[in-house]
């Protein structure tokens, strides 16, 4: 779909980084997004998540302000992708899912910080390399400017997002080694799935995206670390 391949580059960190929660395909994402879990301790909230001013502070994380306007755009972002499967959002999974993109934004403005100050950042050709790749999935330009206008972005803020997402995986790449994956570990997560269907396909068949997955997995573990070394070095005020 579309508008989900979009959202991979709009939404730098809930799509592409998917910090301390996601995993790293749509697919993995959308089953570990919190709607339909237990709202009682978040709904208290709501009010103060409504009312806010879209130039109002929602969270300071080491003096940068993160607003309410930037928490909304998330927002819509994800409530977007699962209107377009049919899936109504309540105000109570409202309420869970900001919450999440907030925990979130924390997360990205952590790393990026972090990333800043070690002096990462990408050169014009390579951003230009990776929006090049983008225009090239819509076939045109015009497509594409078609599909941001439907998600209420700009060229602009695309290669702003791009920017930001090329900045913070140089910064990864040099905190986070890769990780390995074991032939014991692929059996083991082959079997369980096997366990749980009839139709599971013969082990040389899956069982490079089984690696895969594996790694996928490490790694957000690896960044879900960092993320809480970086906690515990900055100052973190949440203001709703």
């Amino acid at each position: 779909m579309l508008i989900k391949k979009l959202t991979l580059f709009s939404s730098v960190l809930l799509l592409s980084l998917g910090l301390a929660a996601c995993s790293g395909n749509d697919e993995a994402q959308e089953e570990k997004m919190p709607v339909g879990e237990d709202t009682e301790n978040l709904v208290e909230n709501e009010d103060s998540m409504m009312d806010l001013e879209p130039h109002e502070p929602v969270a300071i994380v080491n003096g940068k302000e993160i607003l309410q306007q930037e928490l909304t755009d998330q927002y819509e972002q994800i409530k977007l992708s699962y209107l377009q499967q049919g899936v109504e959002i309540d105000r109570e999974n409202e309420v869970v899912i900001k919450n999440y993109v907030l925990d979130q934004l924390v997360n990205t403005t952590l790393i990026l910080q972090a990333a800043e100050k070690g002096g990462f950042s990408p050169s014009n050709e390579e951003v230009q390399e990776q929006l090049d790749q983008i225009k090239e999935q819509y076939g045109s330009e015009e497509e594409l400017n078609e599909i941001l206008e439907q998600n209420n972005l700009t060229l602009a803020k695309l290669e702003e997002e791009v920017k930001i997402q090329l900045t913070i995986n140089q910064y990864l790449e040099s905190e986070i080694k890769e990780p390995s994956v074991s032939q014991e570990e692929i059996i083991e997560r082959y079997e369980q799935y096997k366990q749980q269907t009839d139709e599971m396909p013969e082990l040389e068949e899956v069982e490079g995206l089984l690696a895969e997955e594996i790694k996928q997995e490490k790694n957000q573990a690896s960044i879900g670390e960092l993320v809480d070394k970086l906690k515990q070095a900055s100052e973190i005020n949440i203001l709703i």
